[in-house]
């Protein structure tokens, strides 16, 4: 995978990330732009390692309720996860 190629997986994770993960709902706030892009660079490498959809799901249910201090369903991080392995899948051609 080019660098490239990278940088649009790691895009399209955080376009995803803030599109439809959005635990503190600030997807709506022009001046919040980016508020994931670290949590998106985390799951991105997660999945160039090797992680699958219940890994990255409770990753993803762990920053919300530990980091971010707030309560998630199982089932939105899962369905957010399996979109990000959808597009990990996607850019390195499988």
């Amino acid at each position: 995978m080019t660098a490239d190629e990278t940088g649009t997986e790691l895009d399209a994770i955080a376009a995803l990330l803030w599109a439809e993960w959005d635990p503190i709902g600030v997807n709506d706030d022009p001046d919040a732009a980016g508020e994931y892009d670290g949590y998106a660079e985390q799951v991105h490498a997660m999945l160039k390692r090797g992680a699958d959809a219940d890994e990255v799901a409770r990753h993803l249910s762990w920053t919300v309720r530990v980091l971010i201090g707030l309560s998630t369903t199982d089932e939105h991080s899962l369905r957010i996860a399996r979109k990000a392995v959808a597009i990990h899948g996607a850019r390195a051609g499988g």
